[in-house]
């Protein structure tokens, strides 16, 4: 299996939903074999920073990349996890956590 999006809940209006790293993660336990391919797994970062310099025509300057999402867990983990680069990455609290802060910016450099 190969899932594309890990989260493991989404919200949709006022309710959770699984989503399909719920799915994979089972598919696991009962022996399957899963490819994680989305954030905060790299192979999404590599897709992302090729297209990008493919539309660029040019080289990507990593160290100016830019990654915006609101789950620490995928968003945020996947941006600081990328070793080769120092990607910004500001969580925006909506989504799984209305209550929370509007926006965190974490750095690799300063962990948040």
């Amino acid at each position: 299996m190969i899932c594309a999006n890990p989260d493991i809940v989404v919200q949709r209006g006022d309710k959770l939903i699984y989503c399909g790293g719920a799915l994979a993660q089972l598919y696991a336990q009962l022996g399957g074999e899963v490819f994680m391919a989305g954030k905060p797994h790299a192979p999404i970062y590599d897709l992302c920073l090729t297209e990008a310099e493919r539309l660029l025509n040019r080289p990507v300057d990593r160290r100016r990349v830019l990654c915006i999402g609101d789950g620490l867990a995928t968003d945020i983990k996947g941006a600081n996890d990328q070793a080769w680069t120092s990607y910004s990455s500001p969580a925006v609290f909506t989504g799984l956590r209305p209550s929370a802060l509007t926006a965190l910016i974490c750095r690799r450099s300063t962990p948040c």
